[in-house]
């Protein structure tokens, strides 16, 4: 059952907006707000005006339709009518927009039928082949790379991967993936991906199998059972936001090209809080489960992270483009990050990736809560960095930096 308490506080008197992305857009000279729904509930490609937007904004479930109207006049410096307001939540409603019983239902509609049937593959013809024998191809070349040896008692514990495009992340992946094919013996993949739309709670599960071009990719039930036992209510609130969400999915094909009868277990990762140094409440509890999953001496069970790290630019809120400096800058961030997440240091995950450049910017490390679940998770352990590297986004103003890493379990 999704938990909708949120989704009924918005009332008529306190309209709350959605949780959507927003892009602007200008089409024939003027100005219009593209929104995309990770629950699916707007049809792609649903924009609206920038003035209509502008009342969305300032619906954030405390104000009155009054507290609106003072807010959009205070804004734009010129005279808005009550009736206007008005008229706008009400369009904004009927267009699903706003909060509501009407919303509610529409979204366990959709999570039905997510329920229904595998989660679909529903990045590929966009990142990598539909096609089951291209996919394969195109998967091996980028496997086919040398490796640094390992040393020979090492046992792997969890895996860093990138979750960006598979063409500006290829050879992060190929190190990562070519690593576990030669060094990984595992029957059960425990993958922690990066929930890049709001949720409610901290970690999301679902017990849908993903489908990919190499066919389905199962759940390993028993060990979902465990982990959703430790979060309690709570692991299956926000279920539906795995249907869009690209983090897991990329792991997922390349794990079920090297490990065809391999299972996993999906837990998407929450955005958290700057200074919230020991992460979510459930975090401990989340982690020790985990632990406790990969020492069982029945089953070869490995984490998968997948993650990117530092986001630098404009596109990513910062002031000016990404230029060598911040490169740097933003290089050094990851650096220290990847050294605590290796040595199972939690805490240090988080105080890394809060760290601020000259501005008072953050590296915006979105992969900062699945590392730090990481890292509870495996430690006592240590690692190391198969590679780092940064790519830029398409107008080349900004920058994303990502890896490829490989813990172990640290005998002391």
């Amino acid at each position: 059952m999704t938990d909708t308490s949120g989704v009924l506080s918005s009332s008529l008197d306190r309209p709350r907006a959605r949780a959507l992305y927003a892009s602007p857009i200008e089409v024939d000279g003027q100005r219009f707000v593209l929104l995309r729904d990770p629950l699916g509930v707007l049809p792609e490609g649903f924009a609206i005006s920038a003035a209509l937007y502008g009342v969305l904004a300032c619906c954030d479930g405390t104000e009155t339709l009054e507290g609106i109207q003072a807010g959009l006049v205070s804004m734009l410096g010129t005279f808005v009518s009550q009736s206007e307001v008005e008229a706008a939540v009400a369009e904004l409603r009927r267009h699903g927009l706003i909060e509501g019983a009407e919303v509610a239902a529409l979204v366990e509609d959709r999570l039905r039928a997510y329920r229904s049937a595998p989660r679909p593959a529903s990045h590929a013809g966009a990142v990598y082949p539909t096609d089951r024998a291209e996919l394969a191809k195109y998967l091996d070349a980028m496997l086919d790379r040398d490796l640094r040896d390992l040393a020979p008692e090492v046992s792997l514990r969890c895996l860093i991967a990138p979750h960006i495009d598979l063409e500006r992340g290829a050879d992060a992946y190929g190190d990562a993936y070519a690593l576990a094919r030669r060094d990984l013996d595992a029957d059960t993949f425990i993958v922690l991906g990066v929930c890049h739309a709001p949720s409610q709670h901290p970690y999301v599960l679902t017990a849908q199998p993903f489908d990919t071009p190499l066919g389905e990719a199962e759940v390993d039930r028993d060990v979902l059972d465990r982990l959703a036992a430790a979060l309690g209510t709570d692991g299956f609130a926000d279920e539906l936001l795995h249907a869009q969400e690209h983090s897991i999915e990329f792991q997922v094909v390349f794990i079920k090209h090297l490990f065809p009868q391999a299972r996993v277990v999906p837990i998407l990762c929450s955005q958290m809080d700057d200074h919230e140094w020991e992460g979510p409440p459930q975090a401990r509890d989340l982690a020790a489960e985990i632990h406790a999953v990969l020492d069982d001496p029945s089953r070869n069970a490995v984490v998968v992270a997948g993650v990117d790290l530092s986001h630098v630019g404009p596109e990513f809120g910062h002031d000016g483009p990404a230029g060598d400096a911040e490169k740097a800058w933003a290089g050094d961030v990851d650096r220290a990050v990847l050294r605590s997440a290796l040595a199972g240091n939690a805490r240090g995950v988080l105080e890394a990736s809060a760290k601020r450049n000259a501005a008072g910017e953050d590296a915006n490390v979105c992969g900062r809560s699945a590392l730090h679940l990481a890292a509870l998770a495996v430690a006592p352990c240590m690692g190391t960095v198969l590679r780092l590297g940064q790519a830029p986004t398409p107008d080349g103003a900004s920058v994303v930096g990502f890896a490829a890493a490989a813990i172990w379990e640290r005998q002391d």
